[in-house]
């Protein structure tokens, strides 16, 4: 269940094809960078799974995408992550979803927070993305 959730979600997020503002590829991750030349870029983290109070027989999974920026002191760093921030809420549906292969993905929430990266603080923006899943 939550490999499979994570796998979805990685794939929907790489069928995206982002682009830094420069026209370049953002990379997707599976854990935090640990260089902050790859920076822009997005990390599909681990998913959480709790029972849905709707269905005995499905789980609610959630996990947080990071769309992380670059160091202030770049070109317009701010512009940039917001641009990629957005660009995960339309590509993957915004609050309505998005289907992908059988699975159904709906943004929960986006924060703002202050990720580091090689000991660096960064801004990012943390997606909560939501997909049941059933269990039979």
């Amino acid at each position: 269940m939550l490999t499979e959730t994570r796998t979805a979600l990685s794939t929907a997020v790489e069928a995206l094809a982002l682009t830094t503002g420069t026209g370049e590829p953002v990379e997707i991750w599976d854990r935090l960078p640990d260089d902050v030349n790859a920076l822009p870029c997005v990390v599909v983290g681990l998913p959480r799974a709790t029972p849905s109070i709707e269905a005995g027989v499905v789980f609610n999974c959630s996990t947080i995408v990071y769309a992380i920026g670059r160091r202030v002191d770049a070109d317009d760093p701010e512009g940039e992550l917001t641009t990629l921030a957005d660009a995960l809420f339309d590509g993957l549906g915004g609050t309505r979803g998005m289907r992908a292969g059988g699975d159904h993905f709906v943004i929960e929430t986006i924060a703002p927070q202050i990720i580091a990266v090689a000991g660096i603080d960064h801004d990012a923006y943390l997606l909560t993305v939501d997909s049941p899943r059933a269990t039979c």
